[in-house]
């Protein structure tokens, strides 16, 4: 409810009230109700009102270049320090700059944390490659290996290319990240109708 539709039933339940203790000199039993109604009144005035949702997560959608602040609401979708090197790096290279949700530059469009089920990544760019971060702590040992092989051929048979790149790569030179992601662009997307085609990068 609106604060101003709020407000407006206050005031009838104050007239029903104000009515309640009149008649109630003549009915008693409208005491009660004059008191349930003014209960009501008393919880709806002193209740914390409703948190508003985060700004950076309504603001991603509409955001414009014109709001000095637009990188925060960007930013706060990286689920790492290194997704977040990661978009500083290609927003300052690529002098992305938000349209409709995603970071549109130099010919380039990057969109964030996409679902595509059953998974979600990390950096989706142009619509078609796969961008990945990967941690060493959470990428190196052998079952997470398998896990990220499964889940590369599972993007690379729906018709996308998948590039990895490591944390410490991204930490160490960025731009060394921003290279990979430019080669991934230049060869192109993979062939609509050859979606079995094995494409995808990892640099370790």
């Amino acid at each position: 409810m609106s604060d101003k539709a709020q407000a407006k039933t206050i005031v009838i339940r104050g007239v029903l009230t104000a009515v309640c203790v009149v008649a109630g000199f003549v009915f008693p039993l409208l005491f009660l109700l004059a008191a349930l109604l003014a209960w009501t009144i008393y919880s709806d005035l002193t209740s914390p009102k409703a948190a508003a949702p985060d700004a950076w997560y309504t603001r991603r959608w509409t955001a414009t270049s014109e709001d000095p602040e637009w990188k925060t609401y960007f930013l706060p979708y990286c689920e790492s320090p290194a997704e977040e090197a990661f978009l500083e790096a290609m927003i300052a290279h690529h002098k992305l700059l938000p349209n409709a949700g995603v970071l549109v530059g130099s010919g380039l469009e990057l969109n964030l944390q996409v679902e595509h089920k059953p998974y979600r990544v990390d950096f989706l760019v142009d619509r078609w490659l796969v961008v990945e971060i990967d941690g060493a702590a959470w990428h190196s040992d052998p079952e997470a290996v398998e896990r990220d092989r499964i889940r590369d051929e599972f993007f690379v048979a729906n018709g996308f290319s998948v590039v990895r790149i490591p944390a410490k790569l991204v930490f160490n030179t960025p731009s060394k990240a921003i290279d990979m992601v430019r080669a991934a662009v230049a060869r192109g997307a993979p062939p609509k109708g050859l979606r079995r085609n094995k494409r995808f990068v990892r640099s370790w």
